[in-house]
């Protein structure tokens, strides 16, 4: 489907934004810091076609009440070849509304040869830029990769403060992965790296290696930005534990990783990859913790450095989510990292894949995640989301954003669509006591396989305090 609108959303209706055949999903939102009545988002959007973009992009400009839906950004040339859009998409909006979609690109191959042996092309990091909402995608590749190696898992975030030194400087954080030889990712090292843009995404810095030589294995970056010009870094090792590091020199530097939390998974499932954990809710593909770094650097203020992310619960039964609060500095600001959702009863459940975002008027931190609750098997979802008034300390009851449950089961066909079930991560944004969760979801599977969708939550839906 070339392009689709699709109807309004209203508090507690869900709307599905794709509206398109294939997989759908790990997908990203953002909203005009100064028109919160625009947002962009972006997901994967893989079919059994051959070539072709393999992401889509979304956009509202009237405060989520309709969507369009189109394919991705054209990746650049590849020399001679033609490039496509591999999806991981992450997307920003800087305040002269000027829209910023990342995404990994490499050249084309036939899917359907997958299976046959043929193997996948190394990806390189690619920004793609347009003036607004109507305007038409340029896309940068981010200072290329070498053959040995490989981009993956991008985020990206603007400064928007025009008391910063580095206003509307754009960054990209994400992992390289530096191979020992061509496709060869036996004993390969990822990094954190960051690059920045000063002029809207033309042109990319060399990139600034965040993470420390102990940090092998890490991945899933996360960024955000203050009024003053700080960056912020947040990231998952190959051990679980959670990372966080920051740069007062507007990315050129940055100083010591600091741990947040341990973070140990559940055993469990058959995750092929290091740094993942089986739920019965996605066992074949498996979860990470997908952190994500949120400010609330209102002024007048004491700045608060929000980190969320999924790992095993305190009783050992089931996977929760934790928030941590740190000063400017990375110093704890709580004796502990506290549980988001609420504690199970007589049976475990799972909630996994957080999604987080701060209002910047309000300071609210608002997390969205999977949740089993209520199932016994532990298989089927709802998509829901709490938020915090007092700096992470507690938690208002969680509420469904989306009222149709999901379940993921495997399927065949390729792997590659019968394994991606939700993906690794959703999309939160919010602004002026609106919130705008965006999700994989399962409900049209039978028709459109996993599709994209929405609904608006307020901050009168989420006053209630948790049990």
């Amino acid at each position: 489907m070339a392009e689709a609108a699709v109807r309004s959303a209203q508090p507690l209706e869900q709307v599905n934004v794709s509206n398109d055949t294939g997989v759908q999903a790990e997908v990203a939102v953002a909203l005009d810091p100064t028109n919160d009545q625009v947002l962009l988002a972006g997901s994967n959007s893989i079919a059994l076609s051959a070539l072709g973009s393999l992401a889509r992009v979304y956009g509202s400009n009237d405060g989520g009440a309709t969507w369009t839906s189109r394919p991705g950004p054209a990746a650049a040339r590849l020399g001679d070849r033609r490039a496509c859009d591999y999806g991981d998409p992450t997307v920003a909006i800087d305040r002269g509304g000027r829209q910023y979609y990342g995404f990994l690109a490499a050249a084309c191959i036939d899917f359907s040869k997958l299976e046959t042996g043929e193997e996948l092309t190394i990806p390189s990091l690619e920004v793609a830029t347009r003036a607004g909402a109507a305007g038409a995608w340029r896309s940068a590749r981010v200072f290329p990769s070498a053959g040995t190696r490989f981009d993956d898992k991008p985020a990206i975030a603007v400064d928007t403060s025009s008391a910063s030194p580095y206003a509307d400087r754009v960054y990209v954080a994400w992992t390289r992965i530096r191979l020992r030889g061509p496709n060869s990712f036996q004993g390969a090292r990822g990094d954190i790296v960051v690059s920045r843009s000063d002029d809207h995404g033309e042109t990319w810095s060399r990139p600034v290696v965040v993470t420390d030589r102990q940090n092998l294995g890490s991945t899933f970056a996360s960024l955000a930005v203050d009024r003053a010009g700080r960056v912020y870094v947040a990231w998952t090792d190959a051990q679980h534990g959670i990372w966080i590091d920051s740069s007062d020199s507007g990315g050129d530097r940055f100083g010591r990783d600091v741990k947040v939390d341990a973070a140990v998974f559940l055993p469990g499932g058959h995750c092929s990859e290091r740094g993942q954990v089986g739920v019965p809710a996605q066992s074949r593909r498996c979860i990470t913790p997908t952190p994500a770094v949120s400010v609330d650097d209102r002024a007048g203020r004491g700045e608060r450095i929000y980190v969320t992310y999924a790992a095993a619960g305190h009783d050992g039964r089931e996977q929760d989510v934790f928030a941590a609060a740190l000063d400017s500095q990375l110093r704890p600001l709580l004796a502990a990292p506290q549980q988001v959702n609420p504690p199970d009863t007589a049976a475990a459940s799972d909630q996994f894949m957080p999604a987080a975002a701060v209002d910047p008027g309000s300071g609210r931190l608002w997390v969205c995640f999977y949740d089993t609750s209520g199932d016994r098997r532990r298989e089927r979802v709802f998509y829901s989301c709490t938020a915090s008034s007092d700096g992470g300390a507690t938690w208002a009851r969680p509420v469904r954003a989306a009222t149709v449950p999901s379940k993921e089961a495997a399927r065949g066909g390729l792997a590659l669509l019968s394994d991606f079930q939700f993906g690794d991560y959703q999309g939160l944004a919010v602004a002026n006591g609106v919130a705008h969760p965006i999700w994989t979801d399962t409900r049209d599977r039978d028709v459109l396989s996993e599709e994209i969708y929405t609904t608006v939550l307020t901050d009168a839906q989420l006053q209630s305090p948790q049990p």
